[in-house]
């Protein structure tokens, strides 16, 4: 499977593939996101009878492999996380005082007032489903942005920023107490609840060596979930490219708030790093329920593959699949666990692969030790073509 680090495939390892996860709408005031090393992903195909998923993914109500039925169905249950909240610290560096997704579901915001201990200076940053950044700031702000940076933003009072916070509802994080603050537990029914536990770890920054600090690696989250009876993956990292480029400056990161939209087909992530000598830090990320689901599912079952537990493995790609159809790296994992256990039903799944991977999967295919066992089929050769 392919490995992938920071959205660029390292290459093949053998075996079915880790890849990159596609790159998320991530923002902030310096932000973006991504999956590095955990996002593992997977490639199977259906058969020619196969409804064909929508580019968005579909969701197991709207969608099968006949051949490779779903043996369960995804169970809601309420939005449960192991390491959030946790108390945020507060002075120099100030966390984000309100968060959430619009009453819309549309953008994802924070809002971050008084920065820097600066009465004059507030904002609220908001990203939509394709990434764009739009921020609403007070004119002390403003007036230090120039070009592109200066068109994404407007001018707000601070009573305005205050009142939009209160009309879309965003989540608000009580006054500091003793030096910091603590934002409530997140709510709302989260489609896969009743089997998954999301969980978030910080990962602690590396002191420089350099005395410019340029060779640190800045503080950061990772996020993931738990299945029941298994151990967690992560498989998505916020990333604030201000810390990429200036490590040394960068301290503890940690998770400043986590939504559900409004509907409950998103997760919203806003990441605080401490940063004393230049204000507060934030990377945000967004990331469709099933989108995530699916990664967790694969990543999953990209251990009991590795340990060459097939049928386990297959049960969770089969999951990673009806989550995320369109995504053929779930599928080719699929066929790949299958083939390990000589049963034909990998042909449907390595069909729906292609039909989505084209070319790169069956290049892949015919060179994948994990098909070893089935490439003198009759069939392997025709789901390739």
């Amino acid at each position: 499977m392919r490995g992938a680090v920071a959205f660029v495939v390292l290459g093949l390892l053998g075996g079915c593939e880790r890849a990159a996860a596609p790159r998320l709408s991530g923002t902030s005031a310096t932000t973006d996101a991504g999956a590095p090393a955990a996002a593992s992903s997977a490639h199977a195909s259906a058969s020619a009878s196969a409804p064909s998923p929508s580019a968005s993914g579909a969701t197991p109500a709207k969608w099968s492999l006949p051949q490779v039925p779903l043996a369960k169905e995804p169970t809601p249950g309420p939005l449960r996380v192991d390491g959030y909240p946790v108390k945020l610290s507060a002075g120099m560096s100030d966390p984000a005082s309100h968060f959430g997704f619009t009453r819309d579901g549309s953008k994802l915001v924070y809002c971050a007032f008084d920065v820097c201990c600066a009465s004059d200076v507030s904002q609220c940053i908001a990203t939509d489903a394709a990434g764009r950044v739009t921020t609403l700031e007070t004119p002390t702000a403003h007036a230090f942005k120039s070009g592109a940076e200066k068109a994404a933003s407007e001018p707000r009072t601070k009573a305005q920023l205050l009142a939009f916070a209160r009309e879309e509802r965003l989540v608000e994080i009580g006054p500091a107490r003793e030096m910091w603050r603590t934002p409530p537990p997140p709510t709302g029914t989260f489609a896969f609840g009743g089997e998954m536990t999301l969980v978030v770890r910080e990962i602690a920054p590396t002191e420089p060596k350099r005395p410019d600090g340029e060779d640190g690696v800045p503080g950061s989250v990772k996020i993931g979930a738990r299945l029941e009876g298994e151990r967690e993956v992560f498989v998505v990292f916020p990333k604030a490219p201000f810390c990429t480029k200036n490590p040394g400056v960068c301290y503890e990161a940690q998770l400043n708030g986590l939504s559900l939209s409004p509907d409950g087909s998103e997760l919203g992530f806003v990441v605080y790093i401490r940063n004393p000598s230049h204000g507060s830090t934030f990377a945000t990320t967004r990331i469709p329920v099933a989108t995530f689901a699916a990664r967790v599912f694969n990543d999953t079952g990209m251990r009991h593959h590795e340990a060459k537990e097939y049928p386990r493995a297959a049960e969770l790609f089969t999951r990673a699949v009806y989550a995320a159809p369109s995504e053929e790296r779930f599928a080719y994992n699929l066929a790949c666990a299958l083939a390990r256990q000589g049963d034909a039903r990998a042909e449907h799944a390595l069909r729906h692969a292609v039909a989505l991977g084209r070319d790169a999967v069956r290049s892949r295919a015919r060179k994948d030790g994990d098909f070893a066992g089935v490439r003198a089929e009759p069939w392997f050769e025709a789901a390739l073509r």
